[in-house]
């Protein structure tokens, strides 16, 4: 009677051992695999940073910041491609991993993204880990040793322009991008006080829930921020190559 009931003990041990360890165990290798998921996505996500801000570093000189930031975008997204391992992982698939920044400082452009990967279980209510990357390139600006001129002798200019630029933070240079609703922009003025009128090239007919784009001093509201009226080519050359171009009211003293 005696052994049968330390038998009956031994068999109850071990099954309530099992429900402790068993669960651990696979928990433990649940996180292990949930590890090597998150870095396939973080490298994935940054090959697309570093391939975006190689694109945007060769342009860097050739745009204004506002711009640098929408071609950026533009760029990511086409970089970032929606794989299954993404769709499965991220909230939102590829379209939840947000190009936050991009930063200019110095010689360098900064890009920084954000997302939150999905726990495929859920860990003390914990439903998402929020994810931050960054990828720096350095900009591409070309050569200048042995090129013997100063600053002041540069100046900026873009292909139809009828003036130069002392600087590539101009006003018309620079532009400053803004995101309405349609109905919102039919009672906006640009900075010059003047109402934005339709661009002939991306606008066709649009609700008043659609978004448009503006800038500061600009006179259109455009559908597509791909639309060249939201672009500007700028091109650094001598003052002495400038032509018949007049220097520029608001930046040139």
């Amino acid at each position: 009677m005696e052994r049968q009931i330390k038998i009956k003990l031994q068999k109850a041990s071990f099954t309530l051992e099992a429900a402790v360890v068993i669960p651990l165990v696979t928990g433990f290798f649940v996180v292990l695999l949930m590890f090597f998921r998150i870095l396939q996505i973080q490298t994935q996500v940054q090959e697309a940073l570093v391939m975006a801000g190689r694109k945007t570093a060769v342009m860097a000189t050739d745009c204004g910041g506002t711009w640098e930031f929408v071609n950026a975008q533009l760029q990511f997204r086409k970089c970032m491609e929606d794989t299954d391992l993404i769709s499965q992982y991220v909230q939102g698939g590829s379209s939840g991993i947000v190009l936050e920044s991009i930063g200019t400082e110095d010689e360098f452009i900064t890009l920084r993204a954000s997302y939150r990967v999905q726990m495929p279980v859920s860990f003390f209510y914990i439903k998402g880990i929020l994810i931050r990357q960054a990828g720096s390139i350095r900009k591409w600006t070309g050569s200048a040793t042995g090129s013997g001129l100063s600053d002041g002798d540069w100046v900026y200019i873009t292909p139809d322009g009828e003036a130069y630029h002392n600087t590539k933070s101009c006003r018309y240079l620079d532009l400053s991008i803004k995101s309405f609703k349609m109905a919102e922009i039919k009672d906006l003025r640009n900075k010059d006080g003047e109402k934005y009128r339709i661009c002939d090239g991306c606008v066709a007919e649009i609700s008043d829930d659609f978004w448009c784009y503006v800038t500061d001093y600009g006179e259109c509201y455009h559908a597509d921020l791909r639309c060249s009226g939201l672009k500007r080519t700028v091109y650094r050359i001598r003052k002495s190559d400038t032509g018949g171009r007049k220097g520029c009211t608001k930046c040139v003293k």
